[in-house]
């Protein structure tokens, strides 16, 4: 998420869990479905007993088991659906009759002839097969139709595109309640309008956003500005940081000091963390409110204000300035407020030997150091 440059009106997105209701699962079972092997001899347009009379017995057991489950027979829909391939018919008899069973109606051999009156046999043989079991269907609930593609007859010559299958609909069809709290997530945006420009550091793997102590206030205040410390290899600057550091305010959590170059060339560091912020994005950190807002706000102007500035009141455009405030930016009381304190601005990626561990007790390696990593405007990461 990118940040806008005029901070204020920065958005975030979040989740919001709502109840809609109940879930309906309808689920249509396999049964109901059934097809038949070598139901017709070629050109002929009556099914064979022997080809039928399992499957229809298998389909009075399932039409028995959906009554008993409060089906009407009356309510079935039962299709027919019948298909010739398009090898040439003729009006050849086929092995073991003595004539054909038609006469194309009479007109010339057709696969359509064939398919649909292979179709309509069928229904009439349901009908009848199913009666003697004690099952009435009634015939109007019975469909002829042809193939899917809406033809009688297949482009194929191939045997299996000559077929008749039946089909009940809604045999067994059940329709329950799923889960009676189904709920969903409906994606808002919330605008923040509070935010504070600060360049922070993570500090070995630690989660807190710490800022680096580099300034004083006015009236004296000088908690630890790593600034104003000799840069030599004296043990005494180093003494004089630790004593410092044994008389700072709780503000001071984490502090150290690294040692680099061919003159030992010392640098101080001291941090103090930010825990009232909502988001962070880069060095932009956002509040949910004021009140949080301004506990940041205050705890920075108390170690690192921004000398030479200060903050206005009411809008971007007040001139109006907050008395005690010393930052760039503005406090509109009530709709928003944006500070940047000018701070944290250094370049610091490095590791540092730990003086003050923080109360987290931060882990440290074999020579009791740890990394400090900045994060400025340049990362985007969303914390």
């Amino acid at each position: 998420m990118s940040y806008i440059k005029n901070y204020i009106g920065w958005k975030r997105i979040y989740e919001q869990t709502v109840n809609i209701g109940p879930t309906v699962k309808t689920t249509t079972s396999k049964y109901g479905e059934y097809t038949f092997d070598q139901l017709f001899p070629d050109n002929m347009i009556t099914p064979k007993k022997e080809s039928y009379e399992l499957v229809i017995q298998k389909m009075a057991v399932d039409l028995k088991k959906a009554v008993s489950e409060g089906k009407l027979l009356t309510d079935l829909k039962i299709k027919v659906e019948s298909s010739a391939s398009s090898q040439n018919p003729t009006t050849k008899i086929p092995a073991g009759y003595t004539k054909l069973d038609h006469n194309y109606g009479g007109g010339k051999p057709s696969n359509e002839f064939l398919a649909k009156n292979r179709g309509i046999n069928m229904k009439n043989v349901i009908v009848q097969e199913l009666s003697k079991m004690g099952i009435t269907v009634p015939a109007e609930n019975i469909s002829v139709v042809p193939r899917p593609d809406g033809k009688w007859v297949a482009a194929s010559e191939d045997e299996s595109e000559q077929y008749v299958k039946v089909k009940i609909e809604g045999l067994f069809e059940k329709t329950e309640i799923e889960d009676n709290n189904r709920r969903i997530d409906i994606v808002k945006e919330k605008e923040y309008t509070y935010s504070i420009v600060y360049s922070w550091y993570q500090i070995g793997e630690s989660n807190k956003k710490y800022i680096l102590i580099d300034g004083s206030d006015d009236k004296g205040y000088r908690p630890v500005d790593h600034s104003i410390w000799p840069q030599d290899a004296s043990a005494s600057s180093l003494d004089k940081f630790k004593v410092a550091l044994n008389s700072a305010p709780e503000d001071i959590e984490v502090a150290g000091y690294s040692i680099s170059g061919p003159n030992q060339h010392h640098s101080f560091f001291a941090f103090s963390p930010l825990s009232n912020y909502a988001k962070v994005s880069g060095n932009i950190f956002s509040y949910a409110d004021e009140a949080s807002w301004l506990k940041d706000v205050n705890t920075l102007n108390k170690i690192n204000p921004a000398k030479g500035f200060r903050m206005r009141k009411g809008d971007v455009n007040s001139k109006e300035l907050v008395d005690g405030i010393n930052a760039k930016g503005y406090f509109n009381p009530g709709k928003g407020g944006q500070a940047n304190f000018e701070h944290g601005t250094g370049n610091y990626n490095t590791t540092i030997n730990i003086i003050k561990p923080g109360k987290d007790k931060l882990p440290t390696d074999d020579k009791g150091r740890v990394s400090i990593k900045q994060w400025s405007s340049q990362d985007k990461q969303d914390q």
